[in-house]
């Protein structure tokens, strides 16, 4: 049942996670919004609850507003290297320069790292401008675990 959740979901659960939501009314919802918010939500005892440093509801707000800042912050940052890095190599390396003797070994390690490393930058920088994990994704999420219990009724 793992196998398969993982072949479709993309997903790696546990059976008892499994069972877990498919208790939802819709789970397909659910298992979209874990996707989404799977670092701040973890199971205990059958029920799916914040991660220890998430349970303060101050540091989750401030997650909520701080996450997708500092990804765009990141996606500028690494960019700009990645951007640099590239300028600089092209600058130094056009097609007219390649078949002269001027060109040593050192300075083509150098250049086609300098090729490397912009172009690891630029992976990095894409990854944080498309993520879209969020905890407002666990905040949607958990509600719809806590309507299958039973309200309980106090006289």
């Amino acid at each position: 049942m793992e196998e398969t959740f993982y072949r479709n979901i993309k997903i790696i659960l546990d059976y008892k996670t499994i069972t877990l939501f498919l208790s939802v009314d819709n789970p397909t919802k659910a298992l979209q919004l874990y996707k989404k918010s799977s670092n701040y939500l973890e199971v205990k005892d059958g029920n799916l609850v914040y991660k220890k440093m998430y349970k303060n509801r101050f540091i989750r707000i401030l997650f909520r507003i701080l996450k997708p800042i500092s990804n765009v912050l990141l996606y500028f940052v690494f960019g700009f290297i990645s951007l640099f890095l590239f300028l600089i190599a092209y600058d130094k390396t056009s097609f007219k320069d390649v078949f002269e003797i001027e060109l040593v070994v050192t300075d083509i390690i150098f250049w086609s790292s300098c090729y490397f490393f912009s172009f690891l930058f630029a992976v990095l920088s894409l990854l944080f401008l498309f993520d879209s994990r969020n905890i407002k994704y666990a905040n949607e999420l958990l509600p719809m675990f806590n309507k299958n219990k039973p309200k309980q009724f106090y006289y």
